[in-house]
């Protein structure tokens, strides 16, 4: 997976960067074609790359699902087994806040909803964060770091923060001026996913192919003219699948295997 690891890293440097430059003229930009944007690089690379370990799924009639997952990210263990990562993303604006991270009265907070999710599917859910530059930066945060080696604030572009960590934070912090600042303590990006998967959040259960959702309203995205992506990853009869794991779509469903393939 070293080259999908290395098209992550550049795609959260140039992420940030351009929130940046938007940020600059305090201006905006909606969640959902930043999401756009990271899923047809990630497929571009992909088919530019003739990947075979890689298949991703679209949904395209959407509505938000139940526990608000943007996208779910199955990456594959050394025992064969794919541990299930669920994504939440959130667009940061100008002033460092992030739209509609906060609990909304009568109603369940959407962290609570994905820690629901973590329990019942045994799966990791994160906030996917799409930062830049804040007009408001007032401190040198010390950033984390992952196998990769230490972060620069521009790795996390594309931050994940661990939805149990993001409820502390908002329910505990209830006045908070920069959010962003806040959350970069607990900030990793997301390269640690696919650049760190031997080694992280090994207590997940792990679920074989067959019980991963990739019937309908799923719809496979082509990843290749030359490559049929769908058998390179694992031989399967998609008409005989077993029930699936779960009820819930998110917009996107992104399968890697662990063949490191040479880019």
């Amino acid at each position: 997976m070293k080259g999908l690891c290395r098209q992550i890293d550049l795609l959260s440097k140039s992420t940030y960067r351009y929130l940046s430059r938007v940020f600059k003229y305090k201006l905006g930009i909606a969640e959902i074609g930043i999401t756009d944007f990271l899923i047809f690089n990630i497929v571009d690379y992909c088919f530019k790359s003739s990947l075979s370990n890689v298949i991703i799924y679209k949904v395209n009639s959407y509505n938000e699902s139940l526990h608000g997952n943007d996208i779910d990210l199955f990456i594959q263990r050394l025992d064969g087994k794919y541990n299930w990562f669920v994504l939440q993303a959130k667009v940061m604006s100008y002033n460092g806040n992030y739209k509609d991270l906060r609990n909304k009265k009568g109603k369940k907070s959407q962290w609570d909803k994905l820690l629901d999710h973590e329990n019942n599917n045994n799966c990791k859910s994160f906030y996917l964060f799409y930062n830049g530059k804040s007009t408001k930066s007032t401190k040198k945060s010390i950033l984390k770091s992952d196998c990769k080696g230490k972060y620069s604030i521009e790795d996390l572009g594309l931050g994940i923060v661990e939805t149990s960590q993001v409820k502390i934070i908002k329910e505990t912090r209830k006045r908070v001026e920069n959010i962003h600042e806040v959350l970069l303590d607990n900030m990793y990006s997301m390269r640690k996913l696919f650049c760190c998967t031997e080694t992280q959040y090994e207590g997940l259960k792990g679920y074989d192919f067959h019980e991963i959702n990739t019937k309908a309203p799923y719809e496979l995205i082509k990843l290749s003219d030359n490559v049929d992506n769908t058998n390179n990853i694992i031989t399967v009869n998609h008409n005989n699948l077993s029930n699936p794991i779960d009820n819930e779509a998110a917009k996107f469903r992104i399968l890697v295997n662990n063949i490191d393939n040479k880019i």
